[in-house]
């Protein structure tokens, strides 16, 4: 998947290696990219941003997301 390009092979740098990680594991449960984007209210634009490394502070919003929706503490996805 797009996703795992993302993830496979690519220097460790914390929030996009996270969330790559994590969209990995909720693409096992039939969860894309456009899913999540549309459920987030954003464009895949704005979780690509984040996964290319271009945005590297996102909303508020984008942490309680993943955190009230899939566990996933922000903490986690900054680290």
């Amino acid at each position: 998947s797009e996703v795992q390009l993302y993830w496979e092979g690519r220097v460790r740098n914390m929030l996009k290696d996270n969330l790559a990680a994590v969209l990995v594991e909720l693409g096992g449960f039939g969860l894309s990219l456009s899913k999540i984007s549309l459920e987030l209210g954003r464009t895949r634009t704005y979780l690509n941003t984040i996964l290319s490394g271009y945005n590297t502070n996102p909303s508020e919003e984008f942490y309680d997301y993943f955190e009230a929706r899939f566990n996933v503490s922000p903490e986690y996805l900054r680290t």
